[in-house]
């Protein structure tokens, strides 16, 4: 799933900070864990923008550089894991 990610992330980054003219130091990628549906999906936010605390929640985001970081320490990880729900 490492090269997956990792092609996505670089892509997605890509193509906001060449449309939006965002520099990608200021993009921040996360999962949510409980999902609000049930499909694997990743948001993208600039860590600038005022209305963030809408979107992301330290209690159920799972940082993307960390879930590749995780996943290449060990590919069965999320497998093994105990992740806290609140």
């Amino acid at each position: 799933h490492v090269p997956g990610l990792r092609a996505l992330r670089d892509g997605i980054v890509k193509c906001l900070s060449e449309r939006f003219s965002i520099d990608p130091s200021q993009l921040r990628a996360y999962f949510h864990y409980l999902p609000s549906f049930w499909r694997a999906h990743i948001h993208f936010n600039v860590v600038t923008c005022p209305n963030i605390g809408g979107g992301f929640s330290a209690t159920k985001a799972h940082l993307l550089e960390n879930v590749i970081d995780s996943l290449e320490r060990d590919p069965l990880y999320f497998e093994k894991a105990s992740i806290t729900i609140q």
